[in-house]
Formats: structure tokens, sequence, C-alpha cells
């Protein structure tokens, strides 16, 4: 009966153990791809993440970077919404932009819901001065 009672809470800690952790992986994976070129000669250019992804709450945006082409130049991305999947997106940034660091989580401050509501449709927008390409994988929900 003492073994007993000793090996429950051990099962029931390490269930508990395994399951948080299982948890905390998957809530740090982006699951959108992006790629995104910049073509400069010294102008400003633009890029953003392609169709919009339907955002769910009012949390920041996840964004991982995986590559940048030219890490020494600077790259800066922002948060930008619509409630349409293809068209109308603006910037909801709040006037906060971020610049592309390579291999770390970035969450990017948003007013997507606010501006739209539940029919909120999210993207990232990218602006560089010189050539260069970034890829990576995001979220619009920081989950």
């Amino acid at each position: 009966m003492k073994k007993l009672l000793l090996v429950i809470p051990a099962i029931l800690g390490l269930t508990l153990l395994v399951s948080s952790y299982s948890f905390v992986q998957a809530a740090k994976e982006p699951d959108n791809l992006f790629s995104m070129s910049f073509s400069s000669n010294g102008g400003d250019v633009y890029s953003n993440s392609g169709n919009g992804i339907s955002k769910k709450n009012k949390s920041a945006y996840l964004v991982r970077t995986n590559y940048i082409k030219y890490p020494s130049r600077k790259v800066s991305i922002w948060a930008a919404a619509s409630n349409k999947k293809n068209s109308g997106f603006v910037n909801v940034s709040g006037g906060k932009y971020y610049t592309v660091k390579k291999g770390t989580d970035q969450y990017l401050y948003n007013l997507a819901r606010e501006k739209y509501g539940e029919n909120t449709y999210a993207r990232l927008h990218s602006g560089a001065n010189s050539t260069n390409n970034i890829q990576g994988g995001w979220n619009p929900d920081r989950k």
C-alpha cells in the first residue's frame, strides 16, 4: 500500500510534466512560412507575407526568422491587417517597427482586432533600403 501511495503521485507528476512540455513546445512553433525579397539600389522597398490569415484574438504576432541573406543589412517588419483576405491591408503596428533578427522569436504588437473586430485577417509587412531576402515562420496569434 505504501508503494502504491508513492507511485501514484510520481505518475501524476510525470504526466503533468510531459503534457505541459508538449503544450509549451506547440505554443512556440510558427505555422505559416514566409519569404520576402528586396531588390534596391538604395531606395526603400517593401514586401509582405502574402494572403491574410484569420486572426482569432488580440495577442501579438509571433515571428521567427530563420534566414537572412545579408544579416548586416537592416530589414524592418511590422503588423498589417484587413477585413479582407487578399486586399486592403493597412499598418496596425501602433507605430512599433521591429528589426528582423535571425533565430529569435519576435512578438509584434498590433491593433488588428481593435480595428477590424472578429473579421480580421493578418499579414506581415516589411521594408528595407538594400537588397536582401528573409525567410521564416509566423503566427498571427501568439498562442
